[in-house]
C-alpha cells in the first residue's frame, strides 16, 4: 500500500472516529439532532458500502479501531476456525437483540443509545487487549459481522483493508478481510456442500435475513419488547 493511500485511510479512521465521539455527545445533548443522523443518513449507507465491498467500513469502522489500539496490552491470542464458529453465534445472537431493540429504545432515546454505544467501546477494548489484532471482536462477536459475511460473498471491488497490510493471522480461517468471497464458505466447512448449510447458524441467518429486515419495518417505534421480537425473529 502506498504512503499517501495509508495516509488517507488513517484520516479517514481518525474522522469516523471523531464523528463517532461527537455523535455520542450529541445523544445526550441533542439527541432529536443525532438520532436522524444517524439512523437516517449513516446507517443507511452501510447496506450500500457492504454491496461494494464489506471491507470499506471495516476499514474505517471506530469500533474496529478501539479494537485496534488496545492489541497487545494483556495478550495476542489467535482465533482458529472453531473460535470463529462459535463466535459467530455470539455475533449473530447480538445482532438479534440489538436490532429489534432499535423500536425499544434505540431510535428514540438518545441517553439509552449513548450508553450502549459506549458499553460497545469498551468491549471492543476488552477483546483487542486480549486478542491479536481483530481476532476477539472485528472477526469474532461483532454483531455487524454476519451481514458482512453474507453481503461480502460477491462484493462489486476490491478492496485491501489497511488495517491488515501485514497480516498476523490473527484468525487463522474464515477472516473476511484476508478472504472477502470465501469468508463464508471458510466459516461452513464441508456443510457448504450440501444441503447441510441451511442447518448451520449462518445458514439459518442467511435463510431468515429478508424476513428480520421485513419484520423491522413492519414494527413501530415504541413497541414494548414482545411486540419488537416477535414480529422480526
Amino acid at each position: 500500500m502506498q504512503k499517501g493511500e495509508r495516509l488517507a485511510w488513517q484520516l479517514l479512521q481518525a474522522g469516523a472516529f471523531v464523528c463517532t465521539v461527537v455523535l455520542v455527545v450529541g445523544l445526550f445533548l441533542a439527541p432529536e439532532l443525532a438520532l436522524n443522523l444517524l439512523w437516517t443518513v449513516v446507517i443507511p449507507l452501510l447496506p450500500a458500502t457492504f454491496l461494494i465491498s464489506p471491507v470499506i467500513w471495516r476499514s474505517v469502522c471506530p469500533l474496529a479501531s478501539a479494537n485496534m489500539v488496545s492489541n497487545g496490552w494483556i495478550g495476542r491470542k489467535q482465533i482458529g476456525i472453531r473460535g470463529v464458529r462459535t463466535s459467530g453465534v455470539v455475533g449473530l445472537t447480538l445482532l438479534a437483540i440489538l436490532v429489534p431493540a432499535r423500536h425499544i429504545w434505540f431510535n428514540t432515546d438518545g441517553t439509552i443509545l449513548a450508553i450502549t454505544i459506549g458499553a460497545v467501546v469498551v468491549l471492543s477494548l476488552a477483546a483487542g487487549a486480549v486478542f491479536d489484532s481483530k481476532a476477539g471482536f472485528c472477526n469474532a462477536i461483532c454483531p455487524v459481522l454476519p451481514v458482512e459475511k453474507l453481503y461480502g460473498q460477491s462484493p462489486l471491488l476490491k478492496v485491501s483493508n489497511p488495517r491488515c497490510a501485514d497480516c498476523s493471522l490473527c484468525t487463522v480461517r474464515g477472516c473476511i478481510d484476508l478472504n472477502t468471497t470465501g469468508s463464508m464458505e471458510q466459516v461452513l466447512g464441508a456443510s457448504r456442500k450440501t444441503r447441510a448449510w441451511l442447518l448451520t447458524p449462518y445458514g439459518l441467518f442467511a435463510c431468515a435475513f429478508p424476513g428480520f429486515v421485513y419484520g423491522y419495518f413492519q414494527t413501530a417505534d415504541g413497541a414494548s419488547v414482545a411486540q419488537a421480537y416477535s414480529s422480526t425473529l
